[in-house]
C-alpha cells in the first residue's frame, strides 16, 4: 500500500471543516498552500467568497487560486448578490434621471412653441397693442416686439441653462456611484470554476512525506 494512499485514508477519517461555513462534507478541497484545519473549503463556499470579495488569492497564504471566470450574458443578469439599499438607490437613480431629461425636452418644447407664437406675433404686430399716445402706431408696434423678443430671448436661455445645468450635475455625481453598481453587478453574475486537483494533489504528496515511519509500515 502506498504512503500516498495510507495518508488520504487517515486523513479522511478525520473531522474536517470547511474554514467558511465551519461544516463537514465530503467534497472539501484544498485550493491553497494554507497548512491544518485552515486548507479545507469547500468549492461552492470559495467560489461565494471569490464572488462576493472580488480576490483571487488566499488572504492567509496569499496563494493564487487557479481560477477560470466566465462572465453571464447581460439578460441572464440577477440581483442576487446585491443588497436592497443599493437596488432602491439605483431606481431612485433612475427615475430622477428620467425626470430631469423629461424636464429637458418640455424646455425645448416651450421654446419651440414660444418661438412659434413669437414668429405669429411678428406676422400681427399690432393685434394686440394700444399704442402709447402721441406715438405712431407703427412705432409702438415695433416697440412691442422687441420687448416681446428681449424676454423670449433671456427666458429661453435661462430655462436651458437651468436644465442643462441640472441634467449635468446629476450625470457627475451620480455617474461615479452608477459605475460602481455596474461593477459590482456584473462581479455577482460570473461563472468561476476552481482548478484545485493540481495543487490538491501537490498539498497531499507534500505532507504525506512529513507523516510518521510507523505509518509506513502498514499494509
Amino acid at each position: 500500500m502506498s504512503d500516498l494512499y495510507r495518508w488520504v485514508r487517515a486523513e479522511s477519517s478525520l473531522s474536517n471543516i470547511c474554514r467558511f461555513c465551519m461544516n463537514p462534507g465530503d467534497n472539501l478541497i484544498v485550493p491553497c498552500n494554507c497548512k491544518g484545519s485552515m486548507k479545507f473549503v469547500h468549492n461552492s463556499c470559495l467560489i461565494k467568497w471569490i464572488i462576493h470579495s472580488d480576490k483571487k488569492q488566499c488572504e492567509i497564504c496569499k496563494y493564487a487560486y487557479q481560477i477560470k471566470e466566465s462572465r453571464r450574458p447581460i439578460y441572464l443578469w440577477g440581483f442576487s448578490g446585491v443588497s436592497r439599499t443599493d437596488i432602491r438607490r439605483c431606481v431612485r437613480g433612475i427615475l430622477m434621471l428620467v425626470i430631469a431629461l423629461a424636464s429637458l425636452v418640455g424646455g425645448v418644447f416651450l421654446i419651440f412653441m414660444d418661438t412659434e407664437q413669437r414668429n405669429h406675433m411678428n406676422e400681427n404686430p399690432y393685434s394686440a397693442e394700444v399704442p402709447e399716445p402721441g406715438a405712431s402706431r407703427s412705432t409702438a408696434g415695433r416697440k412691442r416686439v422687441e420687448d416681446y423678443e428681449n424676454e423670449a430671448f433671456f427666458g429661453k436661455l435661462a430655462i436651458i441653462a437651468f436644465t442643462l445645468l441640472g441634467t449635468t450635475f446629476f450625470l457627475v455625481v451620480q455617474c461615479a456611484w452608477f459605475k460602481k453598481f455596474y461593477d459590482k453587478l456584473a462581479r455577482v453574475n460570473r461563472e468561476i470554476k476552481i482548478d484545485a486537483k493540481k495543487q490538491r494533489l501537490s498539498t497531499i504528496i507534500e505532507e504525506s512525506s512529513s507523516l510518521p515511519s510507523s505509518w509506513n509500515s502498514r499494509d
